[in-house]
């Protein structure tokens, strides 16, 4: 994964351009790849430990770590970051108080740091967790 989020991050423009020609995937793609390749390690990382830690019988953490890491920061993040506003229907619009901070418009580019940030919170929680032996009390 580590070689793989280098070749995003230095050849993301070069691979997008293999697949499409269109100026939209060509400005967005590239951006999303630099974004997601910086996070490899620190996912595979994640992985690793999370699975080790499930197959130790530490299912409940494991369980723990992901749903509140999903619910409590990778929603809000994936919001805030993206700078979307959310239609309610009648009219009525939830605006995102983030909305500025890339412009005029939303951005897939943000939506894409959101999600890689919560990645990075989500991988120092199974690390500290590992870290900490309390899977190694668990039992089968």
């Amino acid at each position: 994964m580590g070689a793989m989020g280098f070749a995003c991050v230095v050849g993301g423009s070069t691979s997008v351009g293999w697949f499409s020609s269109q100026k939209e995937h060509l400005d967005a793609a590239p951006q999303c790849l630099f974004i997601t390749g910086l996070v490899q390690i620190p996912f595979a990382v994640s992985i690793v430990i999370r699975q080790a830690m499930r197959g130790a019988g530490d299912v409940k953490s494991v369980m723990w770590i992901t749903w509140i890491t999903t619910y409590a920061f990778r929603l809000p993040l994936a919001y805030a970051f993206s700078g979307v506003e959310i239609p309610l229907g009648g009219g009525r619009v939830i605006h995102n108080p983030f909305a500025g901070m890339h412009g005029d418009h939303p951005t897939l580019a943000g939506l894409w740091v959101g999600l890689c940030v919560e990645l990075l919170f989500r991988a120092a929680l199974f690390a500290a967790r590992f870290i900490h032996g309390g899977w190694t009390k668990a039992r089968v």
